[in-house]
C-alpha cells in the first residue's frame, strides 16, 4: 500500500507543473551531537502480522508531536512467515539513518527474538537498557519485559485479533509519555474509516495498561517539514519536472515509485504504462522523449538488466532518458527485498558503443528531490540518459526532512528555438559543443529524422567513415561541459583518517564523523560519473589514511577512484548482507583496523 507524504503544518501547496530542473542548492544537514531525546523503537514478527500498520501509526505520532524520525523496512520476500521488522528511530535533532541498538522493542512473534539478540551476526540490538513490549502469550522472555492482553482484549472489544496492533500502539504512547489524545488523533488519521470507530476502544484499553511511561516527550514545533522516502521523493520531483508518461515493470524496490505517480496520475495527467516486460517500458521512454513528452523510468537491477539495448538507442538517437535503478543484492534475484551499492560498474558501463551518461546517487530522501530535477535539466541539456542509483534503504526508508522550496524551481527542456538552426533541419547538426539543436515532431514543418544505425547530420543511415568518426567525437565531446555540471563531494570532519563514500552510505558516515571529528574525515560523493576528483585529491594527500565505505563486495566506488585518479585506496568497510550500513557497524570495523 503506497504510505503518504506527511507534512508538517503548515502544508505547502501541490507541486506545481510549471516548475522544474534547476532547483536551489540545499545545504546538507549538520547533525549536532548531545541529543536531549534519542529513542529507537524495532516493532517485529512474521510477515502477514500487521507490522507496517503499528510501525506507521507509531511513527506518525512521533512525527506529529515533532520530532525527527527515521522508519526503516526489514522484510522477507514472502507474504506469510519469515522475518519482517521496521525500526522507528526518533530525536530532536536530524538524522538519515537508524542504529541498531533497541530502547524499546516490541517482537509480535518469540521466533524473531533471537534474530534481533544475535544482531544477524553483526552488532546485538537488545542491550540492559532495552525495554520490551509484547502479548501476555507471546512465549517471549526477556529482561525488562511488560506483557499486555493485546489479543485477548482485541477480540474482546473489536472480535477482530488483528486489532492487537492497536492495542500494543496505545500502550506505546503510554510509555512514550504521548496523551491519549495525541494517540486518537493518529489513529483518526490513520485507521481506515471501515475499523476506526471499533478499534478506537481497544486503544484507549492498551493506553489504560499499568506499563512505565520511560520517556516524556513532549510536544516540539517542527512546522515546513515532510516524512517521505525516496520513491516518494523522487515521484514528486518527476511530477514537478513535467513527467507526463511513466512506464515501467513491477519489481522491488524500484515499484514504489510506480505506485507513488499511478496514485497521483490522474491529479497531474500523468499516462502510467505497466508494460509487459522491462524491454518494452524501456523503448516505450525512448519513443515517449522523442516524441516531446517528458518520461521516467524505474527498475531494480535485473531489470535494468534488460533496458540495456534501449539505453544505447538512447545514445545513438541523442534522446534524453532518466531511469531510475533502486538497487538490490544481486546477482541474479538476489535478496529481492535486500539493499546494497553492487550496480555502479554496471550501470556506468551498460550499454554497447561508447556514449556519455549521468550518474547521480542521492544521499538523502532530500537529496533524492533534488537530484531528481538534475538528472532532467543534464538530460535535456546534454541529450543523454540520465541513471538514478537508489536503493532498497533509500526506496524504503521514510526520514524526515524540510519542505521541498518549489518557488527556486523552474522548467528549461532545451528545445530549439525558431531561428536557432539553420534549414532545412539537421537534427545531428555538427556543432562545437557536441550538442545539436533539438526539435521534436510537429514544433517545425521539417521532418525530425532519427536512425538507430550510425548517421549523417539529417539523420539519414550511412556508412560514411568520415562521418562515422565525426559523430562519435560529437557524442562523447559533450562528456566536458557535463563534467563541468558537477558538484565536488561534501566533506565534513577534520580528522586524519579519510573516509570515503557514496549514495545512500551518507546518514551513518555523517553521524558516525560528526561523532567523532578530530579523528575522522569524510569525502561524500551523490554524483559519481562523471567524477569530479580534484577535491578528492587534495584530501587523499592530507590523509594519513584513506578508507573507502560501501555497500558492496567489491568496492567498486574505490576502484572507479583509482581508474580515474592512478590513487588507490587500500583499506575498505564493506557491507554486502543486505542490511543498510549503520554508525555502528562502520565503527566496530574501524576499532577492528585499529583507527579509533
Amino acid at each position: 500500500m503506497e504510505q503518504p507524504i506527511w507534512w508538517a503544518s503548515p502544508a505547502p501547496s501541490p507541486p506545481t507543473m510549471t516548475g522544474c530542473a534547476r532547483p536551489g542548492k540545499r545545504q546538507v544537514t549538520r547533525l549536532s551531537k548531545g541529543a536531549i531525546m534519542d529513542i529507537t523503537i524495532t516493532i517485529s514478527g512474521e510477515a502477514g502480522q500487521g507490522i507496517q500498520t503499528l510501525g506507521s501509526l507509531v511513527a506518525r505520532a512521533l512525527f506529529d508531536r515533532g520530532y525527527y524520525v527515521v522508519q526503516d523496512e526489514s522484510y522477507h520476500s514472502r507474504i506469510r512467515g519469515g522475518l519482517d521488522a521496521t525500526t522507528i528511530r526518533a530525536s530532536d535533532v536530524p538524522h538519515h539513518a537508524v542504529q541498531p541498538l533497541i530502547d524499546l522493542f516490541v517482537p509480535l512473534a518469540s521466533s524473531v527474538v533471537p534474530y534481533h539478540l544475535a544482531g544477524n551476526g553483526h552488532e546485538s540490538e537488545i542491550g540492559p537498557s532495552t525495554r520490551t513490549l509484547c502479548d501476555t502469550k507471546s512465549g517471549v522472555d526477556l529482561p525488562a519485559t511488560t506483557l499486555v492482553p493485546s489479543v485477548e482484549r482485541a477480540k474482546t472489544l473489536a472480535g477482530d485479533a488483528r486489532a492487537a496492533n492497536v492495542f500494543l500502539f496505545g500502550a506505546i504512547c503510554r510509555m512514550l509519555g504521548i496523551p491519549l489524545a495525541a494517540a486518537t488523533a493518529v489513529a483518526r488519521k490513520e485507521l481506515p474509516a471501515k475499523i476506526l470507530e471499533k478499534n478506537l476502544p481497544v486503544l484507549e484499553d492498551g493506553y489504560a495498561q499499568p506499563v512505565t511511561e520511560a520517556w516524556s516527550l513532549p510536544v516540539r514545533k517542527l512546522n515546513h517539514h515532510l516524512l517521505a522516502n525516496a520513491s516518494q521523493s523522487i515521484g514528486a520531483a518527476a511530477i514537478v519536472a513535467g513527467v507526463k508518461f511513466y512506464s515501467g515493470y513491477p519489481m522491488s524496490p524500484g515499484s514504489g515509485i510506480m505506485n507513488y505517480l499511478a496514485a497521483h496520475a490522474e491529479q497531474y495527467g500523468i499516462v502510467v504504462e505497466q508494460a509487459e516486460d522491462e524491454i518494452s517500458a524501456a523503448n516505450m521512454a525512448v519513443g515517449a522523449s522523442y516524441a516531446g513528452v517528458r518520461q521516467m523510468v524505474s527498475t531494480s537491477g535485473g531489470g535494468f538488466a534488460l533496458m540495456v539495448e534501449a539505453l544505447s538507442l538512447a545514445g545513438m538517437t541523442e534522446t534524453p532518458i532518466v531511469i531510475v535503478d533502486a538497487q538490490r543484492p544481486a546477482p541474479a534475484t538476489g535478496l529481492p527485498t535486500r539493499t546494497e551499492q553492487s550496480d555502479l560498474w554496471f550501470v556506468l558501463h551498460a550499454g554497447h558503443g561508447e556514449f556519455v551518461r549521468y550518474l547521480s546517487a542521492p544521499r538523502t530522501a532530500e537529496d533524492a528531490f533534488t537530484l531528481t530535477l538534475k538528472a532532467y535539466e543534464l538530460s535535456s541539456k546534454y541529450q543523454i540518459p540520465a541513471i538514478i542509483l537508489s536503493d532498497q534503504q533509500l526506496a524504503d526508508t521514510r526520514v524526515t526532512v524540510p519542505r521541498w522550496d518549489l518557488g527556486e524551481v523552474h522548467l528549461d527542456r532545451h528545445l530549439a528555438e525558431p531561428g536557432s538552426y539553420q534549414e532545412p533541419y539537421e537534427r545531428f547538426a555538427l556543432t562545437p559543443s557536441g550538442v545539436s539543436p533539438r526539435l521534436v515532431p510537429l514544433q517545425t514543418d521539417w521532418p525530425v529524422i532519427v536512425d538507430s544505425d550510425e548517421h549523417d547530420e539529417s539523420g539519414h543511415l550511412t556508412e560514411d567513415l568520415d562521418i562515422r568518426e565525426h559523430m562519435v567525437g560529437k557524442r562523447l565531446h559533450r562528456q566536458q561541459d557535463l563534467l563541468s555540471d558537477m558538484e565536488e563531494p561534501i566533506v565534513l570532519g577534520n580528522g586524519p583518517t579519510l573516509l570515503v563514500g557514496w549514495g545512500s552510505s551518507f546518514g551513518a558516515l555523517e553521524e558516525l564523523v560528526l561523532d567523532h571529528p578530530t579523528d575522522l574525515r569524510l569525502v561524500h560523493f551523490n554524483e559519481v560519473w562523471p567524477l569530479r576528483t580534484k577535491l578528492l585529491l587534495a584530501e587523499m594527500e592530507r590523509a594519513r589514511l584513506v578508507i573507502a565505505v560501501e555497500g558492496n563486495a567489491t568496492a567498486q566506488f574505490a576502484q572507479l577512484i583509482a581508474r580515474e585518479t592512478g590513487k588507490r585506496i587500500e583499506h575498505s568497510v564493506l557491507r554486502y548482507d543486505g542490511r543498510p550500513l549503520s554508525a555502528a557497524y562502520i565503527e566496530g570495523k574501524l576499532h577492528e583496523l585499529e583507527v579509533i
